[in-house]
């Protein structure tokens, strides 16, 4: 079926006037005449007839009414749902992050984000920088945020702030507070982070520097705060971000222990796919975190 006929028989069913129609879409008498003929010719049946002084609908012409205003309201409902979506107003934002992030930023911005925009769904996965990256990569996240140096020549890692790496203890230990070499500390039972850490990467990087074993004890952790808590109950060493220790050992819950030639910084970036053009609502949601 002809829409454009049938948009201008809506118009002067709606109008109940030929007249009316013309003037409400801007085109003349014998252009609106012509379409009704060209909708009645498609259709094979008379849509219009004279009544009175004007026009009234056939009941052919009230059942393609009926169905025609159930059309344009379909499409009037489409034109602004995009509308919505391109103003980012709308839609799904999948993000990545690695712990620290995950934890002491996006809450924040993400409670934010949706006081301003309620109906854009936020779904994020906490995952290891490898899997961050690859996320990224393979379109499964729209933005990550990593913790660590982990750089793929594909994306693009804009700084966000440079946090630190501490070694902790229980609170009372006897490296509690103290300076020790990196030999002391690694003869300590050990929570290492899962392959692809970087966490993990750095630690074995350091090993490898000062040419010394890894950890001999080790017990594998995914979550962070899990992992601390068992630090805290007395039993283990971990090498963690300094931004979410920090409080701990201030309020004397962990011991921090500091070793010899060591200061691990630890950069935290917003991390994007290489030359590409943003969505309306990763653009929107980039823009909200600056501020």
């Amino acid at each position: 079926m002809n829409l454009h006929a049938l948009r201008v028989f809506f118009e002067v069913a709606n109008q109940k006037s030929v007249t009316g129609a013309s003037t409400k879409l801007g085109i003349s008498q014998p252009s609106v005449t012509a379409q009704i003929r060209n909708l009645e010719k498609e259709t094979g049946l008379k849509v219009i007839e004279p009544f009175g002084r004007g026009i009234r609908l056939t009941e052919a012409g009230d059942l393609i009414h009926l169905h025609a205003q159930r059309l344009f309201a379909l499409e009037s409902e489409l034109e602004k749902k995009l509308h919505d979506y391109r103003e980012g107003k709308t839609g799904t934002l999948r993000l990545a992050a690695t712990g620290s992030p995950a934890h002491l930023f996006l809450p924040k911005w993400i409670a934010s984000f949706k006081r301003q925009k309620p109906d854009v769904d936020i779904i994020l996965q906490v995952v290891n920088s490898s899997e961050a990256n690859r996320q990224l990569l393979h379109y499964e996240a729209d933005l990550a945020f990593i913790a660590g140096i982990s750089k793929h020549p594909d994306i693009c890692y804009e700084k966000l702030v440079d946090d630190e790496l501490w070694f902790i203890v229980p609170k009372g230990h006897r490296l509690d507070s103290k300076m020790a070499a990196l030999e002391d500390i690694m003869e300590e039972p050990f929570y290492m982070r899962e392959e692809g850490s970087s966490i993990r990467e750095q630690l074995l990087a350091l090993c490898r520097i000062h040419d010394i074993p890894p950890p001999k004890s080790t017990l594998q952790y995914n979550g962070m705060n899990l992992s601390i808590k068992m630090v805290q109950e007395g039993y283990g060493a971990m090498l963690v971000p300094a931004l979410v220790a920090k409080n701990l050992v201030e309020q004397g819950e962990i011991g921090r222990v500091f070793v010899e030639g060591v200061d691990l910084k630890r950069p935290i970036y917003h991390c994007s796919r290489k030359n590409e053009q943003w969505h309306p609502i990763t653009q929107a949601f980039y823009e909200s975190i600056q501020g």
